[in-house]
């Protein structure tokens, strides 16, 4: 049954992906912003049964004021959605300013707990599921502003200390 959701979630991500990307571009450099930094960082639970989890966080400089949206990502096999805020702590409002900086934060989450243990049912990690586009970078998120959508291919990622929970 988790195979049949996870396959279905899959389908059902590629699809919403797919659709865009008839019109989407891949961009590995952007007009509207600037990479400050990408990096990777590995979790591992303390908790048996609790996920490992991987933490890819992108920074954007903008370079002129503009609607920004990104809601997805790939890293690898795997894909989840995109949490977004601003660094200076101010509230996320989906605009930005010349010279704002954002943060894209995604989770991909990788199943430890044996199937049917207590308390971690249905929790099978994040959807495996290859990127709408092909692309040489380490990590692809999705974004848009207005009506207009592209892809970003984000190839220099630091990886970061693991951490090994107590």
């Amino acid at each position: 049954m988790n195979r049949l959701i996870h396959h279905t979630a899959c389908l059902l991500l590629s699809c919403l992906a797919a659709l865009p990307s008839l019109q989407a571009q891949l961009f590995t450099r952007s007009a509207t912003f600037t990479v400050q930094d990408a990096t990777v960082v590995t979790q591992f639970p303390g908790v048996q049964g609790s996920p490992i989890v991987e933490t890819w966080t992108i920074s954007l400089k903008f370079k002129k004021a503009t609607a920004f949206l990104a809601d997805s990502a790939w890293a690898g096999d795997k894909a989840d959605r995109l949490f977004i805020d601003r660094v200076d702590g101010k509230e996320w409002s989906g605009k930005t300013s010349k010279g704002d900086v954002i943060r894209l934060t995604l989770h991909l989450y990788a199943s430890t707990a044996e199937p049917g243990t207590p308390g971690f049912e249905g929790n099978s990690g994040s959807v495996v599921c290859s990127p709408p586009l092909k692309h040489q970078g380490k990590i692809l998120f999705r974004y848009g502003f207005n009506d207009l959508r592209y892809y970003f291919s984000q190839s220099a990622v630091t990886r970061q200390k693991t951490v090994y929970a107590p």
